[in-house]
């Protein structure tokens, strides 16, 4: 009975979608007549369902449920109200997936906003190495709904989580109270933030756990009028985070809310830190930054054993790269002038300047530093793609 029923469940889901797509394109007699062939189909499974399914107690319907496959459950899930508050309300009896990565990107078409939600299932294979598969959802209007959509997966071993063109702070504010425990998570991509988001944005990462890679990309704040420009912002704040080993921050030419005692923090705290890149058209920031850094990196390097970490400043900006780097050349010389334990090299028109240290364990001189300047950022435009 159970395999009956699934039977006619999905061939009502698949006949309301022909249906769907039949009367769009209805050019001929002939589409015309499969259209009203579906139709009389699609009212006997219904009819069926109403008079025989309905009636049924949920726990034999969930039990029913169970054993379709997890794209066949998706379908079902949205063919009417009762089935889709079954599924949802008992997910955790049915064919859960454990995701591998999200991805989750804004729509704005016809006036309206909406989000988009992939979900990656990444599993090994003897055969093709890995075998990956992809659940979509698209037009998620609120951030109910887009919670809804990932409490029916697994998340627990996620890790990489792509937050992709949401300046709307709803984002932030729904997800903070998904991801909790997650001990897998490895890479963290979020682009277009606004300043107004920054707290539930800081909610959301500190929930994230053991982030190794985080990229915040396009800090802006959403406006060019001359008194939202003039105001004072707060500054974003990630005290809790202490795993990172590469960290990208990128604000755009007229928002300064990267603050150099955030970046001091971050780097003292986050003790294997390789790569710390940022994106600022700030000279005052930019410049204490790599003082700072420089800093740190000395009071942190290892006396007692061979440390032969390297560690990378990757450095971006608006403002005459040109003359920069070369005052900036000058204070890393005066820093490393009389240190008998390090050289410096410059590369070309200094924008390359590596920091040599010689381990007084092993008697070798190997790289420290590597500090290094580029133009603008190109993921920070307009027409941001991923």
């Amino acid at each position: 009975m159970w395999l009956d029923v699934n039977h006619i469940i999905l061939n009502v889901v698949v006949l309301k979608n022909k249906n769907n797509s039949t009367k769009k394109n209805i050019e001929s007699k002939n589409e015309l007549s499969k259209s009203l062939r579906i139709f009389s189909m699609l009212n006997f499974y219904s009819l069926i369902i109403t008079n025989y399914i309905y009636p049924l107690p949920d726990d034999v319907l969930v039990h029913t449920f169970s054993m379709l496959s997890f794209k066949d459950l998706l379908n079902i899930r949205e063919s009417c109200r009762k089935f889709y508050r079954l599924i949802d309300n008992n997910r955790y009896r049915l064919s859960i997936k454990n995701a591998s990565r999200i991805v989750i990107e804004s729509n704005k078409k016809w006036g309206r906003s909406t989000f988009s939600l992939r979900i990656d299932i990444i599993k090994p294979d003897l055969i093709k190495g890995i075998n990956l598969k992809m659940f979509t959802k698209n037009d998620i209007e609120n951030g109910n709904e887009l919670s809804r959509s990932l409490n029916f997966f697994n998340i627990k071993n996620l890790s990489s989580l792509n937050i992709i063109n949401c300046d709307s702070g709803r984002i932030f504010k729904s997800l903070k109270n998904c991801f909790k425990n997650v001990e897998q998570l490895n890479t963290v991509y979020i682009d277009r933030v606004g300043v107004n988001d920054f707290k539930d944005l800081q909610c959301l990462i500190e929930n994230l756990g053991n982030i190794k890679h985080l990229e915040i990309r396009h800090i802006c704040i959403g406006t060019s009028k001359e008194d939202d420009i003039n105001k004072i912002y707060p500054c974003l704040e990630l005290p809790s985070t202490t795993t990172l080993e590469r960290l990208i921050l990128t604000e755009c030419e007229i928002t300064k809310v990267l603050d150099n005692n955030l970046m001091k923090q971050l780097i003292i705290n986050n003790k294997n830190l390789k790569v710390l890149e940022v994106f600022s058209s700030n000279d005052t920031f930019t410049k204490q930054l790599i003082s700072d850094f420089l800093k740190v990196q000395e009071l942190t390097k290892k006396i007692d054993y061979c440390d032969h970490n390297e560690v990378t400043l990757f450095l971006k900006g608006t403002c005459d790269i040109d003359e920069t780097s070369a005052s900036i050349s000058q204070n890393i010389t005066l820093f490393v002038h009389g240190k008998n334990l390090s050289k410096v090299k410059f590369g070309d028109l200094n924008k390359h300047i590596c920091i040599f240290n010689f381990c007084g364990n092993c008697k070798q001189l190997h790289g420290w530093i590597n500090i290094m300047f580029g133009s603008e950022d190109k993921y920070h435009t307009n027409d941001l793609s991923y």
